[in-house]
């Protein structure tokens, strides 16, 4: 067989790498003088864009889908700050009630509390008196102011006192200790 020579391609390559350069410079110019253009306000930039063949428009409806969905969110979160307003009154409300209640507790205590002050002062005056002297007093109180006296007395004093008592008021006092009142 013969040999055959074969012709270098390198012409054709050149030709090649030497219009890929042309291009890119080509571009690279066009895009100067778009550039240039745009800031010297000849054209505008995003009405040139939109114009173009590949620039995807937004559409109307999708303007239109967005503003609706947005409002209908509006809507929603009206209707959340509504519950949660009214929910706040709600919780405020209870508040001021629970405020009273422990206002009106903390007076029941410091009468409670003057109430058995003045218990303790009688009781200390009637512990040093003579049993039958307090139960000439004492006969002449209620069972219930009887009661709370005689229980905060010693023990001994306490039955003195009942026992210089009237028989028939002894004994309901007696009646009203058992019971725990």
């Amino acid at each position: 067989m013969a040999k055959v020579a074969t012709i270098p391609d390198a012409p054709k390559r050149r030709r090649w790498v030497s219009g890929l350069g042309i291009a890119l410079a080509m571009v690279f110019v066009a895009g100067l003088v778009f550039l240039l253009l745009s800031f010297l306000g000849i054209i505008n930039t995003p009405s040139f864009l939109l114009s173009l063949p590949w620039v995807k428009v937004p559409s109307e409806e999708s303007e239109e889908t967005e503003l609706t969905r947005l409002q209908q969110e509006k809507m929603e979160l009206e209707a959340d700050l509504a519950q949660l307003s009214g929910r706040l009154k709600d919780r405020e409300t209870e508040i001021s009630t629970l405020q009273e209640e422990v206002a009106s507790l903390r007076n029941q205590l410091n009468e409670l509390t003057a109430k058995q002050d003045n218990i303790k002062a009688m009781v200390s005056i009637y512990d040093s008196m003579d049993p039958k002297a307090a139960a000439a007093i004492l006969g002449k109180l209620s069972n219930d102011e009887v009661l709370d006296i005689l229980s905060n007395l010693k023990k001994d004093q306490a039955a003195a006192i009942l026992a210089a008592l009237d028989s028939q008021k002894a004994s309901e006092i007696t009646r009203a200790w058992v019971k725990g009142g």
